[in-house]
């Protein structure tokens, strides 16, 4: 706002009110980097365009708030002083790339926005033994381990058998490997899922493991047939049944004996960053 002043003969007579300045020619640039990767910064600048009598407040939002946080979201901004802004994204549990407009709104200037993708790095495995031949009936209350390995650091995300034939639910489990055997327990939960038939797959929450050799365990109830993987190899049987199918999984898989033998049809699916 300025005021508006008249000459007479050299010498001020008087001012009139003030007047807003018309500013329709001023207006914010974003430049931004395109892309960005999952979890990682980049850069966005914002200037102004035009003659502004003073700066401007900007305010900046995302159409993404839960993959991209802005810093700062709002700040003064003044005609040849560009503000740097740092965006920031985070790692979800998709694999999918992700669109999103960064839009930028100051007073007396037009709102306006740039692009942004987010390239997702998350990488999903599923190991284990996901093909089968032909079933067998296991044990009541026994526990039956393969060994499985893990080569990179990963997050477990589910675990599942591939496919349960009637006969029965079952329980898996995850150990570390121990003098070339079953160890202490990885994940300290009981995991699984209770099903009768159909294959499956149970939710976890989230836990990290490291590079090295595992032991993927199962238990059934009543008997269960399940479906076995084509490949064989070793097998270790806990020497101790655990007598309910309810029972927690023991923090470390006991006294066992080993041989070889085809692992049931179950597999890990974990996630990694590339």
């Amino acid at each position: 706002m300025i005021g508006r002043c008249c000459l007479v003969a050299a010498a001020f007579v008087g001012c009139g009110p003030e007047v807003p300045l018309p500013i329709a020619d001023v207006h914010v640039v974003l430049t931004g980097p395109g892309t960005v990767q999952e979890g990682q910064q980049a850069t966005l600048s914002a200037r102004l365009e035009g003659e502004p009598l003073e700066p401007l407040m900007v305010a900046l939002h995302t159409t993404a708030p839960d993959r991209i946080s802005i810093s700062p979201s709002t700040f003064m901004l003044a005609a040849g002083a560009p503000v740097a802004v740092t965006l920031t994204t985070t790692v979800d549990v998709d694999v999918l790339d992700e669109e999103a407009t960064i839009t930028a709104a100051a007073d007396d200037a037009p709102a306006v926005g740039v692009d942004l993708t987010v390239v997702d790095r998350t990488r999903v495995d599923r190991l284990g033994w996901p093909v089968t031949a032909d079933s067998r009936s296991l044990e009541n209350g026994w526990v039956y381990a393969w060994p499985i390995e893990i080569g990179s650091s990963v997050t477990l995300d589910r675990i599942g058998v591939a496919a349960l034939v009637a006969g029965g639910p079952v329980r898996l489990a995850l150990y570390r490997d121990q003098d070339g055997g079953p160890g202490p327990l990885a994940v300290g939960m009981i995991i699984g899922a209770e099903e009768a038939l159909g294959a499956f797959e149970a939710d976890l929450i989230d836990h990290a493991l490291q590079p090295g050799h595992y032991w993927l365990a199962i238990r059934a109830r009543s008997g269960a047939s399940v479906p076995m993987a084509q490949s064989s190899g070793p097998e270790c049987i806990r020497h101790v049944p655990l007598p309910n199918f309810t029972d927690p999984w023991p923090p470390v898989f006991g006294a066992s004996v080993c041989a070889t033998g085809r692992p049931a049809a179950a597999v890990l699916v974990v996630r990694s960053q590339f």
